[in-house]
């Protein structure tokens, strides 16, 4: 099997772990040259513009330009680790760089990224951001997405309309990236062994919130942030394997711990941030004041 060439290194610097972000217009930005930055373990939600607000051809432009995300990255220089966090604001992920690696993410939302890969039309998790012809000796010089869960919310409809303007706009602008290329992601097969990952999504659910009566709330009281939803009713345990990243099958680092911090035993994981489905019952956050 072929191995996927990405941008992941094994070290790791600036680290942004175990925050709750919410009821801003966008939760984190990374640009300028990013480098060996995770983002592990957090929640985001209510990242996003008012409910009251009115799309039209006067105010579009500098809607686009209010319109955040829980999470945008752009010109990433060597890995940028996105794991085990909760997303799920109305513009979830916008990633104008290519060498992201997402893994054990719940998604919830709006997802941008740059690709050379084809995308589907009217596919409801993913917009192909706009970029240049690469060789097709590279043909997974990209993001990558393994063992996530995305769910497609039902937008607004002010909010629809604006993204379908943001997207358009996306499409017709050029986005230069400097990327590195010097590690493989992998896949546990048993004990001790690996193997390639022939592709830059792998292990990822999908669920249709038009289709299925998928339900996903956030609480916050006195008592901490709870998460209501019936997603355990449509996910699967153990449907997708470990992955790992490294410069060799044995060398490279296995994804293994959930939002919790708990231990993901054996080879065969759940997708989504939480080893076990009746951890989506969990309070997420202890409250301090």
């Amino acid at each position: 099997m072929m191995s996927v060439r990405s941008t992941f290194r094994q070290r790791l610097g600036a680290k942004l772990l175990r925050n709750c972000i919410h009821d801003c217009t966008r939760g984190i930005w990374l640009g300028g040259k990013v480098e060996d930055t995770q983002i592990s373990r957090n929640v985001f939600y209510n990242n996003s513009l008012p409910d009251s607000f009115e799309v039209t051809n006067e105010n579009r432009e500098d809607l686009v330009v209010a319109l955040g995300e829980d999470i945008e990255i752009k010109d990433s220089m060597g890995v940028t680790l996105i794991d085990n966090n909760f997303l799920l604001s109305d513009c979830a992920l916008k990633l104008e760089s290519k060498g992201v690696l997402l893994v054990h993410n719940l998604i919830n939302g709006s997802v941008e990224w740059l690709s050379n890969t084809n995308v589907a039309e009217n596919d409801p998790y993913y917009h192909r951001l706009y970029q240049q012809n690469t060789p097709e000796s590279a043909p997974y010089d990209s993001s990558c997405f393994y063992n996530n869960v995305f769910i497609r919310k039902n937008l607004r409809s002010e909010m629809a309309k604006l993204i379908a303007f943001a997207h358009k706009q996306a499409s017709e602008k050029p986005i230069d990236n400097h990327i590195s290329d010097d590690n493989a992601a992998y896949v546990g097969l048993a004990s001790g062994q690996r193997s390639y990952i022939p592709a830059n999504k792998a292990g990822n659910i999908f669920m249709n919130d038009e289709q299925e009566d998928v339900k996903v709330a956030i609480d916050s009281s006195e008592d901490g942030v709870f998460l209501h939803s019936n997603i355990c009713d449509y996910l699967n345990e153990d449907t997708s394997r470990v992955i790992a990243v490294g410069v060799t099958p044995e060398t490279a680092r296995d994804f293994d711990t959930d939002f919790l911090g708990k231990h993901r035993e054996g080879i065969s994981v759940t997708a989504g941030p939480f080893d076990t489905k009746e951890e989506y019952s969990q309070r997420l956050f202890r409250l301090l004041f």
